[in-house]
């Protein structure tokens, strides 16, 4: 799923020549798919993909695409009209900036073809018109060898390996993809490749986690849903009971608390406490929600978003997955109680989302302001800031609501925290140390 569209980078490279087959037919992305694969010698394969197979497997793959690809925005009716043929306007075309979103900004302006890097975009990242802006032919072929070396190192039998390619294959997606239109067809190239492929293999990740929860059932499910999906994108129908059927869950984590943790230190060596403090915050962002996919078993892809306090998780709607989302946050604030007492806290909640929510014109509806949500589709909590530690609180309370919490004969000179003398090292607590 991950790479159902690699094609589309080698389509939009390759020369006239090297678009045809032998018997003289222009290749699909599809096509080159496979050719990049087979030649790789990997045992990755692209069984999955095929009009014809109904298999639950080769539906979840087909779903991904077809629910990610409700991103795309159609093209305007005087861009439609536009006399470029299908395959000028694919492989000339470059993705549309952001910052043609902006009001008032007068003119398109695109991005230019090359690699993720760590600096910030030069002035001619950008440009304004499409003339004489290609994609680099040398910097498909560099990611084409790198794809095969990643899928002729690892060994597909382990499991460990298996997370270990998928992660290689996500970053190179990533490093290569980021400034590749998705579509540029019949929709406005504001998708790039990378995010597109990335948001795919995460939904088909869900979809088969599902189906293995209750495998008969949900077999005839999948099959519903992409006949149901097809009809969609043939405007035949334009809802379903399977389209609408909540079977995701969007996972959203928000550390409550940072500013207080960060900033309330007492010491000489205030700067350093606060650059290492905020290092830690940052750690915790990006490791919590690996450690949640794991526990749910789903590939680190289904993190969509991850930074300043907050992250969200795309899983799919199972009693198994909700349980342990509820031990996941029950864990990891019982470690911070016992840690840092009532200063950081994680708050974790949920909402039921369907293959319909991914659709462009309900997305901000349903990925909004929660107060603005309609009955039946709010967030639902794990736990609330309201409510912050109140399991360790009923814990540390009698039945005559007399409190054990113990309390230490000295302060830590750094974050305050009540500690005896046995665990204070030069007036510092172990956390602190």
């Amino acid at each position: 799923s991950l790479l159902h569209d690699i094609g589309k980078f080698a389509w939009r490279c390759a020369t006239e020549e090297e678009s045809k087959s032998q018997k003289g037919h222009w290749l699909s992305h599809e096509d080159w798919n496979r050719r990049i694969v087979r030649m790789a010698g990997s045992k990755v394969s692209f069984a999955f993909w095929s009009k014809e197979i109904y298999s639950p497997e080769t539906n979840c793959v087909w779903l991904g695409d077809w629910i990610s690809a409700q991103e795309r925005d159609d093209l305007d009716e005087p861009e439609k009209e536009d006399k470029k043929s299908s395959i000028e306007r694919t492989k000339n075309t470059l993705l549309l900036s952001i910052f043609s979103r902006i009001k008032n900004f007068d003119k398109d302006v695109y991005c230019k073809h090359t690699n993720l890097t760590s600096e910030l975009p030069s002035d001619n990242h950008f440009v304004e018109s499409q003339e004489g802006n290609v994609f680099d032919k040398g910097l498909y072929n560099s990611f084409e060898g790198q794809i095969r070396g990643a899928l002729g190192k690892y060994d597909l039998e382990s499991e460990g390996q298996r997370h270990s390619l998928l992660r290689e294959l996500n970053d190179l997606l990533k490093k290569c993809l980021i400034n590749v239109p998705s579509a540029t067809y019949k929709s406005k190239p504001d998708i790039d490749l990378y995010n597109h492929s990335k948001t795919a293999c995460a939904i088909s990740a869900c979809l088969y986690k599902f189906f293995l929860n209750e495998q008969e059932k949900n077999s005839k499910f999948l099959h519903q849903l992409r006949e149901d999906m097809r009809d969609i994108f043939l405007s035949k129908i334009s809802t379903s009971l399977s389209y609408t059927s909540p079977v995701f869950i969007l996972i959203k984590g928000n550390f409550s608390g940072i500013q207080d943790f960060v900033s309330t230190i007492a010491t000489d060596k205030a700067i350093k406490m606060l650059k290492s403090r905020s290092s830690y915050i940052s750690i915790l962002n990006r490791v919590l929600p690996l450690k949640l996919v794991r526990e749910l078993d789903l590939p680190e892809v289904n993190i969509l978003f991850s930074d300043g306090g907050n992250f969200e998780i795309l899983s799919p709607n199972t009693y198994e997955a909700k349980s342990k989302l509820k031990e996941f946050s029950d864990k990891i604030n019982a470690f911070f109680w016992g840690l840092f007492g009532i200063k950081l806290f994680l708050q974790v909640k949920f909402k039921e989302i369907s293959a319909e929510s991914f659709s462009r014109d309900k997305f901000w509806k349903e990925f909004g302001d929660e107060n603005t949500q309609e009955a039946g589709t709010r967030w639902q909590p794990i736990n609330s800031k309201e409510m912050k530690f109140i399991d360790e609180l009923k814990s540390a309370t009698d039945i005559k609501g007399n409190q054990s919490i113990k309390s230490g004969s000295n302060k830590c000179r750094i974050c305050s925290q009540e500690a005896d003398d046995a665990d204070l090292s030069e007036g510092s607590c172990h956390t602190c140390m």
